[in-house]
């Protein structure tokens, strides 16, 4: 094969289905994962992890830190984009960064933040 030539290989009609299911159910490199997905231990674990990190960049410390959703964005690692409730009523929305090898970091954290306030990229 020429460099620049498109080489096509034929495979059955169901083979090619299950190709373009996995390629749509996976996350693009880079970009903000669009299912908002519910907190599970594992975020649980992250926000373990930043939480005094979070309550020193605030000034605060929080009686309650509890993840309620999250997005993931994949990077070199992970991004996680999760709101955190702090509070009665009182919620932020915090960046976290788990690398391939697992050290978790606080990336960015937005505070004043609502039930309802989506959570997006942010920096």
């Amino acid at each position: 094969r020429r460099s620049g030539e498109l080489c096509l290989v034929a495979c059955p009609r169901s083979a090619r289905h299950v190709i373009e299911e996995e390629t749509m159910a996976s996350p693009r490199v880079g970009g903000l994962s669009q299912e908002l997905k519910p907190a599970d231990a594992t975020v649980q674990e992250i926000c373990d992890k930043v939480r005094s990190d979070v309550e020193k960049k605030l000034g605060q410390n929080f009686a309650e830190f509890t993840p309620v959703n999250y997005r993931t964005q994949v990077v070199n690692g992970t991004n996680y984009f999760v709101k955190v409730r702090v509070g009665s009523d009182q919620y932020v929305h915090v960046r976290t960064h788990k690398s391939i090898q697992g050290d978790v970091t606080l990336a960015a954290v937005q505070d004043n933040k609502s039930l309802n306030d989506e959570v997006e990229h942010f920096a």
